[in-house]
Order: C-alpha cells, then structure tokens, then sequence
C-alpha cells in the first residue's frame, strides 16, 4: 500500500515524474501547524495542483519494540510506514483524512501529504464555546462512522481524542486524523502494547493493565469526545492513571464482578479501590439532561469492554435516530443542522 514517488512502474509513469519538481520543492511551506512526537506538520501550497495541504514530517528515528514485532526498522520509522498504508487502505471515506502523496526526501526523510483542513475539534471548542447539542450529535455520530469503516477493514486508531478529529465548519463534516498510533489488527504479532490513546481517553481496561483492544479503545474514547463536547469539559481530566480510573468509577460506579466478569483478574485492579455507587441518574449529568444521549454515553462508555457498544452498533442507537444519515455530512432530516454556530 505504500505510494512512495519513485515506486511508480512504467516507462509513462517515469517519463511524466521526470517533468515534476523534487517533492520538496513541489511543497511551499506556508506554516507549521503542529508538533508532536511523531512529527512535525506543516501547511504548504501544491505547486502542481495550487491546492493548500498538510504535510507531516516523519521524525528520523529507529524502532524497536512489541508493536514492530521486536524487529529494528533502520531510517524508516515504522509508525509511519503503517500510518501511509493505513490511509491509503481507507481513501475515499468523508470521515477520515485524505492521504494526497507520500515522498522521501534526499535524507531518506518521510513525508506525508494530506488534505489540509484549518480546526481541529479542540480548538474548535477553545475558540467558540460550547459545542450546540444537535451539532455535537452530528459530529459524534460522524466521528463513529469513521471508526465503523476503520473497525470494518480490522482496523484500530487507538488515539481518538477532539485534537485527532479535523473539523469543516462550513460543511459541517469532521474527519478522523492522526493514525500515527494505528495498526492493522491482523498483523499484529502478540499483545498490543498498551502505550495507546491520551491518558483522559483511556479506557479502564487498559488503566487496569488489560490487552490494549483497539475497537473497544476508539468507542470509549469517542464517548469521551462526545461527552466533552456536550458539557463543554473533559470527562475524565485526571492527572495521572489512578486519577483518571477513579474518576471513572466515581462516574460509572466502580465495577465488581457482577457488572463486570473477570474485572478482578486484571493486572491493577485492587480490592483495596475506595467503592463508588454510580450516581442517580447515570450518565444524564453529561448529557445536559438529554436521555437519549445519556442512554448512548451508557453504551459507549461502559466500563467492561465486552459489554460495550460497537461502532457500527452505535450508530444505529436511538440518540442518532434524527440525523438523515443518506447526506454526505449526515445532517438532520428536512434542514440545516442549527442555527448557531
């Protein structure tokens, strides 16, 4: 699946890149947009195509650990190299980030080309408040569609959080972005390694020492989106594991083996863990007092992950029901989605 220039068959296709510039100079910066521990983003202009594109700048690196399957890739992160072939596997979905190009530059440095959009959910927050419930409906069920077609292909993100979901305001459509921590499930060797997902979008399964499982990881975590957008707040905000697992209980109740089978066998669990009660009225505290979404965040957001929604499950619940999901944005039936912003 990788689309490196230069693997191109053909002598067509190699007559025509010989008439392109160098990737690096077919891409003008225009910006840095962001930074992390993978790489490092910039908004460039496509000089072939005049459009505006992100282009990440994979972090020269080696790897060495469980997720490579204890192989060393030298020059080449493997994250990087997954992240190209999982983008290209999906190409074509309205709700995760489009993957334009992919190059080396002289330096054997990779770069990956998307499309570019200028919010991303976080800051879409920061910037204009609360997010309005009929739009926080629209976005969470279109954020859950992504994962359904990425669950589909056996296909985990395991890092959905608002500042991994890009948003159009315009169009009103979000996309998932950033599978630098993605894996394709079938060819994972062994257990996943359970450095995976921001630690306020952990599940408790993996803060107890659980198998990382990617698919009830991203629906957890996208309850946790949904949740913080519909209360304006993170859910869990805690500031270390046991923190962020105590808020959890003090939240859903702390689990025992009536509601949870097998919770007591998990690596971190303590029969010592102080004994919250859920709260009346579950998760109707998060949902501004709207009960179809504290029905949906109960199934998204139970703590036993084999009891919790899936992703293509959630997305037929009740909570959903209004949106005409025939549109590309999935947008309410009849009309726009709301009047404010």
């Amino acid at each position: 699946h990788a689309i490196f220039r230069g693997a191109e068959q053909g002598r067509g296709a190699a007559m025509a890149a010989a008439c392109r510039p160098p990737p690096q100079e077919r891409y003008q910066k225009l910006a840095k947009v962001g930074e992390g521990s993978c790489g490092v983003v910039f908004k460039c202009r496509d000089s072939e195509s005049d459009r505006v594109v992100a282009v990440k700048k994979v972090r020269f690196s080696y790897e060495s650990d469980a997720d490579a399957g204890g192989h060393v890739v030298f020059g080449t992160p493997a994250a990087a190299l997954r992240e190209i072939a999982i983008l290209s596997e999906m190409r074509g979905h309205p709700n995760i980030v489009q993957i334009r190009d992919a190059f080396l530059d002289r330096s054997a440095r990779i770069f990956i080309v998307c499309e570019y959009l200028d919010l991303d959910l976080r800051r879409y927050m920061d910037e204009r408040g609360r997010v309005h419930p009929r739009r926080a409906k629209l976005y969470a069920w279109q954020v859950l569609r992504g994962l359904s077609h990425c669950h589909g292909l056996l296909i985990g993100h395991r890092d959905v959080k608002p500042q991994n979901v890009l948003v159009d305001p315009r169009a009103d459509v979000v996309k998932l972005c950033d599978f630098s921590l993605g894996r394709q499930l079938l060819a994972a060797q062994g257990g996943q390694t359970r450095r995976v997902a921001s630690l306020w979008y952990r599940s408790p399964e993996i803060l107890l020492g659980g198998e990382a499982a990617a698919m009830p990881l991203d629906v957890w975590s996208a309850g946790c989106v949904l949740a913080e957008m519909l209360q304006h707040s993170p859910a869990f905000p805690g500031g270390s594991e046991v923190e962020t697992l105590f808020l959890q209980f003090r939240l859903l109740g702390t689990p025992d083996e009536a509601s949870w089978p097998g919770v007591s066998a998990l690596p971190h669990w303590s029969p010592e863990f102080p004994r919250f009660g859920a709260p009346p009225g579950g998760l109707a505290c998060l949902a501004g007092g709207d009960g179809a979404a504290s029905h949906a965040l109960t199934g998204l957001l139970r703590g036993d992950p084999g009891r919790r929604l899936s992703a293509e499950c959630a997305l037929c619940h009740a909570y959903f029901s209004d949106l005409d999901r025939t549109a590309h944005g999935a947008g309410p039936a009849g009309g726009a989605v709301v009047g404010a912003a």
